[in-house]
C-alpha cells in the first residue's frame, strides 16, 4: 500500500496508540442521538464504517440488524477491532482507495476520519465514498471546524489534520455527488478551555 507522508504519520500514530484509543473512546454517548437519526433515514441494509478505528460503533449497527463492515488505515486498530468484535467484518483500507465494488453499500458512517486526509486528496476520497454507495444511499460524515491544514502534536504523538468551514465542506460533498439532508455544528468540551472541538456533522444522500 503506497502511502503519503501524511498518511504514514497518522497510521503510525494510531497503530502505536490503538489500545489506549480503545480504552478512551469506549462510550457511545456522543453517537446515540445521531445513530437514531441515521436509523430513521436508513432502517436496514449494508453499511460501511469509514475510519472505524477499533470498531466501537460496530455494536450499534450489528445490534440494530445492519450488515456492517468497518474499514480503517491502521492495522493496529483493525487488529483490535477483529479481536474485540469477532462477529463484525473489518478490513485495513485507505479511504482514498476503497477496495469495494461500485454501489455495494446502502449507507456510509464516518465519524472524524476525513479530517486526517490532506485537502488536496479530499475530493477523491469523497468520490470513493460516493462510488461504493448505492443510488439514494444515506451517509453520515463528521469533520472538524477550522481553516488550517497542519501537523499537531500531543502527548501521544503527532498527527496530520485538515479543518473546514461548514459551507466549505458542504460544497465538497455536493460537488462529489451528495445532497445535504441536514448539517449542524456540535461543540464538545474535552478539557475546557484548552481543548474545545467543534465538529461539523452532515447527513447526506447520494444523488
Amino acid at each position: 500500500m503506497q502511502l503519503s507522508k501524511e498518511e504514514k504519520i497518522n497510521k503510525e500514530y494510531y497503530d502505536r496508540n490503538a489500545l489506549l484509543w480503545m480504552k478512551v473512546k469506549c462510550s457511545f454517548d456522543d453517537h446515540l442521538k445521531d445513530f437514531k437519526e441515521f436509523r430513521a433515514l436508513l432502517a436496514k441494509g449494508k453499511v460501511i464504517d469509514l475510519g472505524c478505528g477499533t470498531g466501537r460503533d460496530s455494536q450499534l449497527f450489528t445490534l440494530a440488524g445492519y450488515e456492517y463492515t468497518g474499514a480503517d488505515l491502521s492495522e493496529g486498530m483493525i487488529d483490535l477491532a477483529k479481536k474485540s468484535f469477532p462477529d463484525s467484518t473489518f478490513q485495513v483500507m485507505n479511504l482514498t482507495d476503497l477496495k469495494f465494488e461500485d454501489e455495494c453499500f446502502d449507507g456510509i458512517w464516518s465519524f472524524a476520519a476525513y479530517l486526517h486526509i490532506p485537502k488536496g486528496d479530499i475530493d477523491h476520497a469523497i468520490k470513493e465514498a460516493n462510488r461504493v454507495l448505492k443510488s439514494g444511499g444515506i451517509g453520515y460524515i463528521v469533520v472538524k471546524k477550522g481553516s488550517k491544514e497542519c501537523y499537531l502534536d500531543s502527548e501521544n504523538g503527532q498527527r496530520y489534520w485538515s479543518f473546514y468551514g461548514k459551507s466549505q465542506f458542504a460544497r465538497i460533498l455536493e460537488n462529489n455527488g451528495f445532497n445535504i439532508l441536514k448539517s449542524w455544528e456540535d461543540k464538545r468540551d474535552y478539557n475546557p478551555p484548552e481543548d474545545v472541538s467543534i465538529y461539523l456533522c452532515y447527513f447526506i444522500q447520494k444523488t
